[in-house]
């Protein structure tokens, strides 16, 4: 569903109470079928669904939608002119996250020639989502992860971002970020207001720490310029703490999902090996234990994090950004494989002894 119109009414009562009513028009894209729904509270961030009409023509929809802003005005609300204005949510409405590039070897290395500006943002864990902001009602929250599947957010970021709502200023936005645990990391905005964001990355990044910084669950990314040195494993000012880079082009707007190649592409910062599945986790936790196969026998590395429920002696792909004492750090399985070396056999521990064709960013594939 996505907002036609809005009207958002307020009336101060006799003992000096704020109502707020919200009336929302909706349209269902799939169907084209509309829905006129009602809210009411004393906070325009907690109001609840009075009621909800199901409206077959847009002509009959707008005319009861209308009727109805009238009627509460005639009961002595006011109108909040400035939030009424429709918002070009329709093409909002099919928003569909952009798919980062991953280019590798010397592909990769070649984008480092040019004397192009780049700002890396270091990513240390969490998953990528996206959030829509008042595309229904003001403050409704909405979020998808990176292949447009709906997921919920922790309770506390979904209510500071309903706290970020600001009649007038900002009503209505798609955001980019990274949620971990209860916390969002936000790192582009996509559009405010019904309108696409074609500023610079910068100057987004500036409205973004305007509107939602300072804020207890939510930050805003820091990222950094982004250079050949950080291809270089043995960099020494390499962080291990973080796993990859999202390297963004500084002069272009927020990248919309258009079938190219995106100019946003993923730096690594890891190793990637083919390891086995040595034992399960315990009850709640997600660290499995991993290993590589050595004169017969198997070798523990240490602990990955998985999304998804793993078999004990499962083959799967780990990344990983360093070693410690004989383990893996920040090490996490991956389904895309692309970046490991097929120079090895299944699991062989030969790949600790020639750990450098396992970096992921290597000139040769």
């Amino acid at each position: 569903m996505f907002r036609v119109n809005i009207s958002v009414l307020k009336k101060i009562g006799s003992s000096g109470i704020t109502h707020w009513r919200q009336i929302v028009l909706l349209m269902a894209p799939d169907t084209e079928t509309y829905v006129l729904r009602s809210y009411y509270g004393r906070k325009l961030q907690n109001m609840k669904k009075e009621d909800e009409c199901p409206i077959a023509e847009y002509a009959f929809a707008l005319r009861d939608f209308r009727s109805l802003t009238d009627q509460r005005c005639n009961d002595g609300y006011e109108l909040v002119e400035f939030l009424c204005a429709p918002m070009n949510t329709k093409s909002l409405a099919f928003f569909k996250p952009p798919m980062f590039s991953t280019p590798k070897g010397e592909k990769l290395h070649n984008l480092f020639l040019s004397n192009k500006r780049r700002l890396a943002i270091p990513i240390s864990g969490g998953a990528r989502v996206y959030v829509k902001i008042g595309h229904e009602t003001v403050c409704s929250v909405k979020a998808i992860d990176a292949q447009g599947n709906h997921m919920i957010l922790p309770r506390n970021v979904n209510q500071e971002l309903e706290l970020c709502v600001k009649l007038g200023k900002m009503e209505c936005a798609i955001l980019e970020g990274y949620v971990e645990k209860d916390r969002l990391m936000i790192t582009d905005i996509a559009a405010i207001n019904g309108m696409e964001c074609t500023t610079a990355f910068e100057k987004r990044l500036a409205i973004i720490e305007e509107l939602f910084g300072k804020r207890s669950s939510l930050s805003v990314c820091k990222p950094i310029l982004a250079t050949q040195n950080m291809l270089n494993e043995f960099d020494e000012n390499r962080s291990l703490s973080i796993k990859y880079y999202v390297v963004k082009d500084t002069d272009s707007g927020f990248e919309q999902a258009d079938g190219y190649e995106s100019k946003t592409f993923i730096l690594p910062n890891f190793y990637s090996m083919e390891m086995v599945v040595l034992a399960r986790p315990e009850y709640g936790s997600r660290r499995y234990k991993v290993g590589l196969m050595g004169r017969g026998s198997y070798h523990a590395m240490g602990y990955a994090t998985s999304n998804r429920p793993l078999s004990e002696s499962e083959t799967v792909t780990v990344n990983f950004t360093g070693m410690s004492e004989g383990e893996v750090l920040e090490a996490w399985v991956c389904e895309d494989d692309s970046y490991r070396s097929k120079s090895f056999n299944e699991c062989d521990i030969e790949q600790l002894y020639e750990e450098s064709m396992c970096w992921a960013g290597r000139l040769n594939y």
